[in-house]
């Protein structure tokens, strides 16, 4: 049997567990998936534990997305440009890593059938799920991006990895006129705001500011429909939510831990199933 964890801080509330050992038994794997919470001050012991615990491979949440990177030896393409791994697999020379959030994201708009190409997209929060965000929008062919963020502390490292990206603070004058002047096609909240428990009354803006959005998409996952997915419906706009998102991107992570592809009418089965167990949860 082959074992399988999640490594990150602060991990009680995550749904990885669950969807990944639904994975398993709907494609019939022989694997378990364990929690492996890390604090702060054992950060630099994770791989002597992967290793003591004989794990064939991980994800990786926050706060130890860029962390681990120094220990591989080998980054997908996307992780190297998004600066971040969410998912590392053991192999004869070590630890590979990828970003599988990017293919999530990807496959969350698809659903939903938001268009990307040629048009304008504004991401809320800078955080490490953004980067992701970023790389999905432009290889869709987004005309431009801009973040927005509380705190501009992580603009710097944002604009020498995305040297296309525009940045502005939460409290700049010109975001309220940006939008009232239709600058923006879509919205992506990468911010933990509206996520349960403690934030679910949050949103990053106003209703009159929602409205002038097309689409509204949210990374967060829990709950699956946010107090900012809800007043865009209302508004009008095509919205996507961050379960598909959280369930899609550990589907490449198992395609990555097994070497195998998972698609067409399996693909169907498992993420219903998926969906299933994550909202009767």
């Amino acid at each position: 049997m082959k074992k399988f964890a999640l490594v990150g801080d602060h991990i009680s509330h995550s749904y990885s567990q669950m969807i990944h050992q639904c994975i398993f038994k709907e494609l019939d794997l022989s694997a378990s998936y364990e929690m492996i919470a890390v604090p702060e001050e054992d950060k630099d012991k994770i791989f002597r534990i992967i290793k003591d615990k004989d794990i064939s491979g991980f994800s990786v949440t926050m706060p130890y997305k860029q962390l681990v990177m120094k220990d591989l030896y080998a980054l997908s393409p996307e992780a190297e440009k998004i600066g971040a791994v969410n998912t590392v697999v053991k192999e004869k020379d070590g630890y590979r890593g990828y970003n599988t959030d990017y293919n999530g994201f990807g496959f969350m708009l698809d659903h939903a059938g938001i268009d990307v190409f040629g048009k304008s997209f504004l991401i809320y929060g800078a955080g490490g799920a953004c980067r992701a965000v970023i790389l999905s929008l432009l290889d869709k062919g987004a005309s431009s991006v801009t973040v927005c963020g509380r705190s501009d502390k992580r603009f710097p490292g944002l604009k020498k990895s995305f040297p296309e990206v525009n940045f502005l603070k939460a409290v700049d004058s010109s975001l309220l006129s940006m939008i009232r002047q239709d600058e923006f096609y879509g919205l992506v909240n990468t911010s933990p705001l509206g996520m349960y428990p403690d934030a679910m009354d949050i949103m990053p803006f106003t209703k009159n500011l929602i409205e002038h959005f097309e689409t509204v998409s949210d990374v967060v996952y829990n709950p699956g429909e946010t107090k900012l997915l809800k007043a865009a419906k209302d508004a009008g706009a095509k919205t996507a939510g961050g379960l598909l998102m959280l369930i899609y991107q550990a589907v490449k992570a198992e395609e990555y831990f097994w070497d195998i592809k998972i698609e067409g009418p399996v693909l169907d089965s498992v993420m219903e199933s998926c969906i299933n167990a994550a909202e009767g949860r």
